[in-house]
């Protein structure tokens, strides 16, 4: 994980926000799960992303294109979509991450994008 201005206040807020613990046990975490991923220039989907917690991190280490699906209205927990609003108004607006409240068979009965990583977590 690079250590930018940009990713050090996506921690601080992950972690004011209550998304982790800790902010060591989050970067643990995220090291974990992406050790080798690499995600400069690549465009996301996070399939069932709640709050876009690693839809964010994506784009905060150089992904060019998030998009993060969570199904509130489907069933999924609420409260998702505001927190995840709260968030990326918090964060820089040149992040390119969006969530849409779709479940991933409707969202893929209506693109055609390709994405270069999936995120089903």
């Amino acid at each position: 994980m690079t250590n930018t201005p940009l990713v050090n206040s996506f921690l601080d807020l992950a972690f004011e926000r209550k998304f982790a613990r800790s902010k060591l046990n989050l970067v643990f975490h995220l090291n974990y799960l992406f050790k080798d991923v690499e995600f400069a220039n690549k465009t996301v989907l996070d399939v069932g992303g709640g709050t876009g917690l690693l839809s964010f991190y994506a784009a905060v280490v150089g992904a060019k294109k998030t998009i993060c699906l969570e199904p509130e209205f489907d069933g999924s927990r609420t409260g998702m979509i505001d927190k995840f609003n709260k968030v990326k108004s918090i964060l820089s607006d040149s992040l390119q991450v969006e969530q849409l409240s779709l479940t991933l068979q409707d969202y893929l009965n209506n693109t055609t994008e390709k994405f270069d990583i999936v995120i089903l977590h």
